[in-house]
């Protein structure tokens, strides 16, 4: 039985909730005759097939406009009183037999790893598609634009990446755009590795570093993404306030990034708390590996 106690239980925003999902996986509290055996993933219904009609005790609908990710159909849902199969709860991890009794099949921190493969793709996007489109369009809208007579010997105007202050924010732009890019592959491999030690080799000691980083990192990124974006939208002059340049578009994708999958001072603060205790292992005489040996 899946349902929803209160209110405030309600799922908000998730992908495609409001229209166009037929099922979803829901991750609830497994309740066994009154004990509580934590949260686990269960597969559940959510409109007929035929008719596409929200399935009997299953509220669910979309969330409205948003500041910016509009291509994604976000909604919320909350149940009441839904039966399913006890075989549509998923048992990857934790099982549950018809007796009601529960045996563990693996590790439930295996789970984490679906967050932190998200976080890692925020890594990975920020540079490499937002931030490196930003510049572009600044870059190549620079070296057209002319403006001022301000070169001897010469009638024509001058380009607008020939000035210092223009030329200075180009670079900077562009150079965090590139040493970004190469940190996030870094990131990104080692968040291959470690989930290739998670799922093969049930051995998760690259996890908890890992956490750190990607929640650094999420946090780091995502901010400086939306600052890059909007100094390369103001070096455009008023051309770049127009939607025609492009920035509109990278906004609304970028714009959400610094809150979903973890709001950014949630994740700066466990980031910080990471490294705190790395401190303390240094206090006590402890060596650390790679990349915490600059403490």
């Amino acid at each position: 039985m899946i349902h929803t106690p209160s209110i405030t239980a309600t799922k908000y925003w998730p992908g495609d909730m409001g229209r166009f999902s037929s099922h979803a996986i829901v991750f609830a509290r497994l309740i066994i005759d009154d004990t509580d055996n934590g949260i686990q993933p269960f597969m559940v219904q959510l409109r007929d097939l035929d008719t596409w009609q929200i399935c009997r005790g299953v509220k669910c609908g979309d969330l409205g406009p948003k500041i910016g990710y509009q291509f994604k159909d976000n909604g919320w849902c909350s149940f009441d009183h839904v039966r399913i199969p006890r075989t549509d709860m998923l048992m990857g991890l934790c099982e549950v037999s018809k007796e009601g009794e529960i045996s563990l099949k693996g590790d439930p921190r295996t789970l984490y790893t679906v967050m932190m493969c998200i976080r890692m793709m925020i890594v990975r996007e920020m540079p490499n598609v937002f931030m490196v489109a930003a510049v572009r369009i600044a870059t190549r809208y620079c070296c057209v634009r002319r403006q001022f007579k301000t070169e001897q010997g010469s009638a024509d105007e001058r380009k607008v990446i020939d000035y210092q202050t223009t030329s200075h924010t180009i670079a900077k732009l562009l150079s965090r755009c590139m040493t970004m890019s190469v940190v996030g592959q870094w990131t990104c491999q080692e968040y291959d590795r470690m989930l290739n030690e998670v799922l093969h080799q049930r051995i998760f000691t690259r996890m908890d570093p890992c956490h750190h980083i990607l929640s650094g990192f999420k946090a780091l990124f995502s901010a400086q993404a939306l600052n890059d974006i909007e100094e390369a939208r103001r070096t455009c002059g008023g051309a770049g306030f127009q939607s025609y340049s492009g920035f509109t578009q990278i906004f609304a994708n970028v714009s959400p990034n610094p809150t979903y999958e973890g709001e950014n001072t949630v994740m700066l603060g466990q980031a910080s708390r990471y490294l705190v205790k790395q401190l303390k292992k240094v206090k006590d005489g402890k060596q650390l590996s790679f990349p915490f040996t600059y403490l």
